[in-house]
């Protein structure tokens, strides 16, 4: 019975000791970065409206905050382009058309940098900032 009780002390110790060491394997930075394939990299930001594209498909947005790729572009302005799939929303989640955007707008936004190029997914208005 001893000897039972010292195998499963040891057996739990050693799982124990291992299951972190390979979960982190998959979690690496590395690997996280292989799945952005083409260099797509899915961003985050809160802004404000600094101006709207009279064609509908793009609305230009001063940084306050953003995520690991939108960061480097904090108190810049970007283009974040309009498709067909992005959807635009009140803070509460009511969607909106693009004519009621407005400069000066408190926006938050998802969406993917590629090449260059940032493609909302989503834009809501009403991003609570600290400071404009």
């Amino acid at each position: 019975m001893k000897k039972l009780l010292v195998l499963t002390v040891v057996f739990v110790l050693l799982a124990v000791s291992t299951v972190p060491a390979l979960a982190m394997r998959g979690n690496s930075t590395d690997n996280l970065r292989k799945t952005n394939t083409g260099g797509r990299q899915l961003y985050s930001l809160a802004g404000y409206i600094t101006s709207l594209a009279a064609n509908e498909t793009s609305v230009n947005v001063r940084v306050a905050v953003g995520n690991r790729i939108a960061d480097p572009f904090v108190d810049q302005t970007v283009s974040l382009w309009i498709t067909s799939s992005t959807r635009l929303l009140l803070s509460g989640g009511t969607p909106i058309d693009f004519d009621d955007l407005r400069v000066g707008q408190s926006v938050s936004s998802n969406g993917v940098f590629e090449n260059g190029v940032w493609t909302a997914y989503r834009i809501t208005v009403g991003a609570i900032l600290a400071s404009k």
